[in-house]
């Protein structure tokens, strides 16, 4: 009896210690999704809509990696809409889905503004705003990352295609990790170029991305596909229908 009991009491720590590694586990990888969602997502409505528009877009796409004998993009998906509050403002917002099957609901809100409208061969600027806010429903932990970008583009062609390209800065605020550690990056940027085909209602994107060039991936288990190793390079596909 004395050995049975103490056989029940070990496997009750062993399966504690068990649950708290997995449960620490599961949240460093909820937070890591909620993080490349944001840092990692494309852009957004890089023509302005124009006001009163409405729009529904999706994306498709994340990070290069290289992990499974091949290269393929992580496969994050978001679905959003927009609206033109006036010719200059565009609001916008997303909800990542990839995220939901993990637990986390993460959506992402902001806006572009026309900085300089296009005229001949010089480009429209617009500069974005977003609020990327993610809730786990594991542990109901919150969290909020600021984000600013700039874009420049340039219209061509009767339909009005777009080429552009631009800085991303994702802010991280939080001076700890989840589990405890110190932040060793509070700023994330990106450097994108992409191409928008666009008809009289649909658009449809494609974007590349140097994701976190100033972050060393030397020592990740993931194999991104990178320059240097840094960052990693990204690529996106978008579609917009346009009301």
């Amino acid at each position: 009896m004395k050995i049975s009991y103490q056989w029940i009491i070990y496997r009750k720590k062993a399966r504690t210690l068990l649950y708290f590694y997995i449960m620490k586990r599961l949240i460093l990888l909820l937070g890591l999704l909620a993080v490349m969602a944001g840092a990692c997502a494309p852009s957004r409505y890089v023509r302005p809509l124009e006001k009163g528009q409405w729009a529904a877009q999706g994306h498709f796409g994340g990070p290069l990696f290289s992990n499974l004998g091949y290269t393929i993009p992580v496969p994050l998906t978001s679905a959003g809409v927009g609206y033109g509050l006036d010719e200059d403002i565009t609001l916008f917002a997303d909800l990542q889905i990839t995220e939901l099957a993990f637990g986390v609901i993460q959506l992402n809100a902001g806006g572009n503004y026309y900085l300089s409208r296009p005229e001949g061969y010089r480009p429209g600027i617009t500069g974005t705003l977003i609020l990327n806010a993610a809730v786990s429903t594991w542990d109901g932990r919150a969290k909020l990352w600021p984000q600013l970008d700039v874009n420049a583009r340039w219209a061509y062609g009767q339909n009005d295609n777009q080429i552009y390209l631009g800085l991303s800065n994702f802010f991280e605020p939080a001076r700890y990790r989840t589990q405890g550690e110190a932040q060793p990056a509070h700023w994330l940027p990106s450097i994108f170029a992409g191409h928008v085909f666009s008809g009289k209602s649909w658009d449809l994107s494609l974007e590349g991305k140097w994701i976190a060039p100033n972050q060393s991936n030397e020592w990740s288990v993931v194999d991104y596909v990178s320059a240097a190793q840094r960052g990693s390079f990204g690529l996106y596909l978008g579609i917009a229908k346009r009301f």
